[in-house]
């Protein structure tokens, strides 16, 4: 899996771990004791694991800590810590946490989405290796009402990093202070106002040539909600009044009808790959959504 994330030229051999710090990769264990498998364990034998950790990372101070498999770190913190990116409130010093599923082959049936944890672990730790930076995984990440106008992180516009190129393309923005709410519900039409007066800027700011007319779409999105709606809204659902916005839907249902085909004046129907993601937000300014379309 090191390999085919990016991180090594070809796949190393056990005998060849030395390797890795080399590499600025480390590898550790949650609980030192020896065993097949972490059921094999007691319970106790995970009372203060975290902790440990922390103290014996606290030396290195690593960018990103990345856990093979959820079962340790759920004895340990007595939860389900999801699949992706963490919550905050497990902290590693600073890095940023993830975890993936196993990549024992008693995991069948979830390679795809370790090997899509790994590659967003390894662009978080390795920026220069991965410009273009990690595609989000389609994976819960742990798990009030806010109305003030949606600002960027870098206000007053939203913050766009383009691919450069015409074909194919690359716009991504993200809108923050702004809370993203499902489709069919009451604040539906404020919430696409907001994201489509961001799109336009993202999208006046941008020096991208338009998409060709039979382009095909790769839409990524990162919510990122408060606690109760990280719990309660479906993504499926979340998704809808986004993309009935940035592209032109088919069957308006609009009161408003400036707020969809936004950023393309193609059908949905043009997007081949959709990938969402939930986050937990740090508070009510963190809420908002990071969006990356590709063509």
């Amino acid at each position: 899996m090191l390999a085919e994330a990016g991180l090594t030229g070809s796949v190393l051999a056990p005998s060849e771990d030395h390797e890795l710090p080399r590499l600025g990769i480390g590898l550790t264990d949650l609980v030192k004791t020896p065993s097949n498998n972490f059921d094999e364990l007691p319970s106790g034998a995970f009372a203060g694991a975290l902790d440990d950790l922390r103290r014996r990372l606290a030396a290195t101070d690593p960018a990103v800590v990345l856990f093979n498999g959820s079962g340790g770190l759920e004895r340990s913190l007595r939860r389900r810590p999801g699949f992706g990116r963490l919550d905050p409130g497990i902290a590693i010093g600073g890095a940023a946490v993830l975890c993936m599923p196993s990549s024992s082959g008693a995991a069948r049936g979830k390679r795809d989405l370790a090997l899509a944890i790994f590659r967003e672990a390894a662009a978080l730790a390795f920026p220069e290796r991965f410009p273009g930076g990690a595609v989000p995984t389609a994976v819960p990440a742990g798990t009030s009402a806010h109305t003030q106008s949606p600002v960027a992180r870098q206000a007053p516009a939203p913050t766009v990093r383009s691919s450069g190129t015409a074909n194919p393309g690359r716009i991504e923005f993200e809108v923050r202070g702004a809370r993203p709410v499902p489709w069919g519900t009451e604040r539906e039409w404020s919430w696409r106002t907001e994201l489509a007066q961001a799109a336009r800027q993202a999208r006046a700011a941008s020096v991208l040539a338009p998409a060709p007319s039979d382009a095909a779409f790769t839409v990524w999105l990162t919510f990122h909600l408060s606690l109760a709606r990280h719990r309660d809204s479906d993504l499926d659902n979340l998704a809808k009044p986004v993309l009935d916005t940035l592209f032109h839907a088919r069957y308006v249902q609009a009161r408003i009808p400036d707020v969809t085909g936004v950023l393309f004046d193609v059908p949905d129907e043009r997007v081949v790959k959709l990938v969402l993601e939930k986050r937990l937000a740090g508070s009510p300014d963190d809420q908002g959504i990071d969006i990356v379309v590709s063509w």
